[in-house]
Formats: C-alpha cells, structure tokens, sequence
C-alpha cells in the first residue's frame, strides 16, 4: 500500500488511522518484554535436592547454552533486575514475594529466566560450574558453591 493510498484508507475509517497505529506498534510492546518461564520442574528438582542431600551441577538442572545464573529474589522491579544482571533484559517487575527468578545470560545476553516457586538459593551471580549443595532433611538450606 503506498503513501497516498495509505492515506485514502485511514481518511475514510475514522478509527482506521488508530488500528494501522497499534497494529504497527505491537511488535514493538512484544518486543520490549521478555517471557519468564514456569520452573515447575526446576523447582521440584531443588525440592528434592534439599530433602534428599547431596550436590549437583546446577547447569545439570537447567540445561542450555546459559554461562551465567543471576539468582533474584522478589519482589524486584524491572531495574533491579537489569541492575543485578548488569544489562537491559526486558523483563518487568518481578513482584512475588514468595519465589525466585533465575536470569540466564550467555556472554551478558539473556538467554531465559525462569520462575522458580521456592526459596532458597542465595541471592547473586553465578558461573555455569556452580554446583548446588543440600545436607538433607525438609528445612536443609541450599549451598551455591564453585561458582
């Protein structure tokens, strides 16, 4: 559709010129926004970590192309996150109280983030070679270590 006819076209639909508006910027919105995960399954992994004791390789429980674990703990607004992570990341405020986001981020670009619904890894940055360790038992706390 060139210019000119463009402009016959929204002339015409008086709502016309608003639809061709956000029609053009939602991918812009969609853009701007990162999807978080449900770590359902991570989540049980740790869970059953902790019950049962032992260690292992965190990458062992969230494989992907990931060298960098930034452990959030909410709630956390947007820039909070981008602080921590050290970058934009697109996410939005992250505002449970009662969970964790694992931002993960290949050479500081984000690969995924993933909610977790526990409590229970330290806050911070980590490497790929972390390894998470657990005494066992139903309250045992999470050590994040090697990383």
């Amino acid at each position: 559709m060139t210019g000119l006819a463009l402009g016959r076209w929204t002339a015409r639909r008086p709502f016309g010129g608003l639809l061709l508006a956000a029609l053009l910027a939602a991918p812009l919105v969609t853009a701007c926004t990162t999807e978080v995960a449900d770590g359902e399954r991570l989540t049980a992994g740790i869970e059953r970590l902790r019950a049962e004791g032992g260690e292992r390789l965190l990458k062992a429980l969230v494989p992907g192309d990931w060298d960098t674990a930034h452990v959030v703990l909410g709630p956390a607004t947007s820039e909070a996150i981008d602080e921590q992570v050290g970058h934009r990341t697109g996410l939005g405020d992250f505002l449970t109280e009662r969970a964790e986001l694992l931002v993960l981020t290949r050479d500081g670009e984000l690969e995924r983030a993933v909610r977790l619904s526990t409590r229970g890894l330290p806050e911070g940055s980590y490497r790929a070679t972390v390894r998470l360790r657990a005494p066992g038992g139903p309250d045992s706390e999470l050590d994040l270590i090697g990383g």
